[in-house]
């Protein structure tokens, strides 16, 4: 079986601070060329590892966008299917109660399946999912089945000074039950394998910041094949970051993270402080109530405090 494993897409609207391209079109020529490549090399299934949507209610537009888009995919292959966790910008008020998602919203026009907290059995294989902040499932592994788990988490490699952070052996010797792990949640791709054990991050699909990693990234996407164990890295079409940033003050910018221990909180010059998300990381480090959080969460309905609605801009 070839499985297409695709990183935190971030689907937007709104440009981020320092793009001076057509963002929103930038994103969907992306997502073309990985269904494109899906198609190319077989791949009935994607594997898709959380912050799919920017955040939890996108725009309309964008939101039909992406469904026409899938629609039209799954439309061409009945067979085909993206299956993905949450990651934090999916979620409403960092609940994992699905239906207050656009992501919710995606899986009822069924293109695409959230398996945060799930797991599904196919032929030979079986895959599991953790969405952000959910645990990571154990089992008694069956050495006839590929287990392959998809989860939104820190693990990757340290950004700036004093960043703790799992690496990729560390997670994958903690969770041997899996032949595969694809994960995401940090931005930058890696492959790291044991004996036959593999744990993949694929890499964002878009450049989000004119941090120093950001620039240098090349968003792509992993093509594995559970049958062989061989994997492909495949990297998207992308224009030169002189075409697509403002890097008027960006030697600046680079040298206040790599002073700073907040890193990514400060990638641009220009940051776009979200009280919704603030509010949403408030939750999970205080591991607020359910309860609680869907009281706030409906005030704010009631007041207008939504993610569009209560925005700082912040500057030097």
């Amino acid at each position: 079986m070839k499985l297409l494993l695709l990183g935190d897409a971030h689907l937007r609207m709104r440009s981020p601070a320092g793009r001076i391209d057509d963002f929103f079109q930038t994103q969907l020529r992306k997502f073309k060329q990985v269904l494109s490549i899906s198609e190319e090399h077989d791949c009935g299934i994607v594997l898709q590892v959380g912050d799919f949507f920017d955040s939890p209610n996108p725009s309309n537009v964008l939101l039909s966008t992406y469904i026409r888009l899938l629609y039209d995919w799954v439309g061409a292959n009945p067979t085909r299917l993206i299956y993905a966790v949450l990651g934090q910008h999916d979620m409403y008020m960092g609940s994992t109660n699905i239906d207050r998602t656009a992501l919710y919203v995606v899986e009822s026009s069924g293109v695409l399946s959230i398996i945060g907290g799930k797991w599904i059995c196919g032929g030979g294989w079986r895959l599991w999912g953790a969405s952000f902040g959910q645990s990571v499932p154990d089992f008694i592994p069956n050495k006839d089945t590929f287990d392959i788990l998809v989860v939104h988490a820190a693990i990757g490699y340290p950004l700036f000074h004093d960043h703790k952070i799992q690496s990729p052996r560390e997670f994958l010797d903690a969770y041997s039950q899996f032949d595969l792990i694809v994960c995401g949640d940090y931005h930058y791709p890696f492959i790291h394998h044991s004996d036959d054990r593999y744990i993949i991050n694929p890499g964002a699909l878009v450049r989000l910041s004119r941090s120093k990693n950001d620039l240098a990234h090349k968003p792509g996407v992993v093509v594995f094949d559970t049958d062989t164990l061989e994997y492909k890295q495949i990297p998207l079409e992308i224009e030169p970051v002189e075409s697509v940033f403002d890097l008027t003050n960006w030697k600046n910018d680079v040298q206040l993270q790599e002073k700073s221990s907040l890193s990514q909180a400060f990638q641009s010059a220009e940051s776009t402080v979200n009280f919704e998300h603030n509010l949403t990381n408030y939750f999970v480090d205080h591991n607020t109530s359910e309860e609680v959080q869907v009281v706030i969460s409906e005030t704010m309905d009631e007041i207008g405090a939504t993610s569009s609605g209560v925005e700082q801009k912040t500057g030097r």
